[in-house]
């Protein structure tokens, strides 16, 4: 017994006919029947009765219609169910990171008719759209001093997290830094540095500056450095090529641009551990295009050194 000879079957007896059916079925008549006689081969049954005027069903025909009705409605709520799952767009927030967005890209080139979207925000935003269905996935890094609160803050919103990599804060420079060929340095000079940082990294959260180096609140109440604030990636390489401007980002981010002018230099006295993952609602099971990311992800970061 074989899906094709039910669906025929059914068909065919809808229709009152073996030529109607056939035309429904895009195929022809003496296929449709030979598949019926098939069918009733192998029950040992006669489903329909055949005349001139066309085909009318018997009485064992009409137990077996409405049970292969049965079958072939659950077949097609399966089908849907498979053809929703093949829709369902990747959803991703991040906190700024040229490393998150690198591998996400890698990886949307990878996928065949994939629906994707990338947000980008600071910690708290990215927890919110994930706990909040509007995103599937949130990538994030997490400092030492933030991990306590984040815990709750996670707990609060049924969302867990995933560690990918630990790593710590790193300075980036251009050519234009007198610091420039430096491999790392100290705080006493760090201090000395005028930063550009991305509003939503909050990084002046996770190194304790010099209070000189911030400025005061500013209007959404992120603080500002002594600097350029910016929200784009973008500026932030523009003026880290052309001046002496410096970023403190996380340890993997910016070197991930192997093509980049940009040198990284290790802080040497800065205790901040970042931990660097994803959290996802734990009351729910990724789908296939999602667990497809996270696999991938994981794997790009254990492929770093």
């Amino acid at each position: 017994m074989e899906m094709k000879q039910l669906q025929y079957f059914v068909v065919s007896a809808e229709a009152g006919s073996l030529s109607k059916a056939a035309e429904l079925l895009y195929t022809t008549q003496p296929h449709v029947s030979m598949t019926i006689q098939k069918l009733e081969s192998s029950l040992g049954v006669p489903l329909l009765k055949r005349s001139k005027k066309g085909v009318v069903i018997t009485k064992e025909g009409e137990l077996v219609y409405e049970q292969v009705r049965e079958i072939l409605k659950s077949l097609q709520t399966i089908q849907d169910v498979k053809n929703l799952e093949k829709k369902e767009p990747l959803l991703v927030a991040a906190m700024p990171s040229s490393c998150f967005a690198g591998i996400f890209a890698s990886f949307y080139a990878k996928a065949e008719g994939m629906q994707a979207g990338y947000w980008e925000g600071a910690l708290d935003k990215v927890i919110h759209r994930t706990a909040h269905r509007q995103a599937q996935v949130g990538l994030v890094f997490i400092s030492s001093h933030q991990k306590k609160a984040s815990e709750r803050l996670l707990k609060k919103m049924r969302l867990e997290f995933h560690l990918l990599r630990e790593t710590k804060l790193a300075l980036y420079v251009g050519p234009k830094s007198p610091y420039y060929e430096q491999k790392t340095i100290k705080k006493a000079d760090l201090q000395k540095i005028s930063l550009v940082q991305n509003m939503a990294e909050e990084i002046p959260s996770f190194y304790n500056l010099n209070s000189r180096h911030l400025k005061g609140e500013i209007p959404d109440g992120a603080k500002a450095v002594n600097g350029v604030l910016v929200n784009s990636a973008h500026a932030m390489k523009q003026l880290l090529l052309k001046t002496e401007l410096g970023n403190i980002s996380t340890g993997f981010d910016l070197c991930c641009d192997k093509k980049s002018r940009l040198h990284k230099l290790e802080l040497e006295d800065c205790g901040a551990d970042i931990s660097c993952g994803y959290v996802r609602r734990a009351d729910t099971e990724p789908g296939i295009c999602t667990k497809q990311f996270l696999e991938f992800l994981e794997d790009k970061f254990a492929e770093m050194h």
